[in-house]
Parts: C-alpha cells; sequence; structure tokens
C-alpha cells in the first residue's frame, strides 16, 4: 500500500498528527467553527444585498438581465439575489470586474431562464454551460446591451 505502518517514520508522523488533534474537544471545536461560518456567510450576504443597489437592470441578448461588477462569486450574487422578490423575473445575472487590463464576465441564469449562456458567451470569445458561462473582454463598452423597458 502506499502507507508502511511497519516504517519508524510513517508511525512517527502519525503520532505527531493524531497528537494535535484534540479529540477530546472535537465535537466543541466544530460546533464554533461552524458558528463562525455561519457569520461570515451572513456578512457575506448582507454585503452583497447592500452592493445590489449598484447594478442595474438591461436588456442583454433579448433577456431581462441585471448587470453589476463585482469581485464576489458569481454564483453567491445570483443565490443571493434571487432571495430578493425584485430579481426573481431576472433571467440572466452578469457580474464583471477588471483584472490587470482586462474586463472577466461572468454569466448566471435563472433556472426558469430559457437562455443559453453558452452561445451568448461564443459570442464574446468565451465558453461554459447552459446556465453558467464567462468570457473576457479588452474593454467593458464592448459588451452590447439595451436599456431594459
Amino acid at each position: 500500500g502506499l502507507i508502511n505502518l511497519k516504517s519508524k517514520y510513517t508511525k512517527e508522523t502519525l503520532k505527531y498528527v493524531f497528537n494535535l488533534i484534540d479529540f477530546d474537544n472535537f465535537e466543541e471545536k466544530k460546533k464554533k467553527l461552524i458558528e463562525r461560518g455561519k457569520i461570515i456567510i451572513e456578512h457575506q450576504k448582507n454585503h452583497v444585498i447592500s452592493i445590489s443597489n449598484h447594478g442595474k437592470i438591461i436588456n442583454f441578448e433579448g433577456y431581462k438581465s441585471y448587470i453589476i461588477n463585482t469581485i464576489y462569486e458569481p454564483s453567491l450574487i445570483e443565490e443571493y439575489l434571487l432571495e430578493l422578490e425584485k430579481y426573481k423575473d431576472v433571467e440572466i445575472f452578469i457580474m464583471w470586474y477588471k483584472n490587470n487590463d482586462k474586463f472577466k464576465v461572468s454569466l448566471r441564469a435563472n433556472n426558469s431562464s430559457t437562455a443559453d449562456l453558452s452561445i451568448i458567451a461564443k459570442k464574446y470569445g468565451g465558453g461554459g454551460h447552459t446556465k453558467a458561462a464567462a468570457f473576457i473582454l479588452d474593454n467593458i463598452d464592448n459588451l452590447k446591451y439595451k436599456e431594459w423597458k
């Protein structure tokens, strides 16, 4: 096998690792970590919702879309914003940010959307899946959209 338990070094290494783990207080420490994680997630969610007012509703490729400049993970933006009533009918979430001299654009589709984001991303030189795709632009002004009416 990969581990030779007869080896002097393997036994010493395992003994060292097991000494690092406080098994007596493991459950208590695990609960504290979970609680900290919940606090972080709640803060992140509140921050995403608060910055959502900086985005806007647009017509992108014929779909009601929401565009925002953000460094947050696109899936988090979509997940948190879909909890808000005013974004329930948005079909595509567009998140972009500048990285060096390029603009990274991520697309996420609402589950009920009929948009195929892989096709849209290909138009801009990118790729992806039906419900999640991305591309890179030299200039964010190259992203073509209209005002939503």
